[in-house]
């Protein structure tokens, strides 16, 4: 909070929750350019806790070992899968 305003500053978040392995590009001494993508959006926070809990339960199965690390992946592509592709 800024003291002499009463205001707040809002926050900050890098949503990678649904940054999957297999959309990353490797980058050496051969890449002189890449895309950059920003999206800026309000985001509630019920919809960010449950980012952070699902975030927080793979990293302890990992710490674990009852998870690997690619594993999240194939549980969040079924999260973005629609539906009815799932059960054909």
């Amino acid at each position: 909070m800024e003291p002499s305003t009463i205001n707040y500053y809002p926050t900050v978040f890098f949503n990678e929750f649904w940054l999957l392995r297999d959309k990353l590009i490797l980058i050496n001494e051969t890449v002189s350019e890449l895309p950059l993508n920003l999206e800026v959006s309000p985001i509630s926070m019920t919809k960010w806790q449950l980012f952070q809990q699902i975030d927080q339960s793979f990293q302890i199965h990992r710490s674990y070992g009852s998870m690997l690390d690619g594993e999240s992946d194939e549980l969040k592509v079924i999260l973005v899968l629609p539906v009815g592709f799932i059960f054909q």
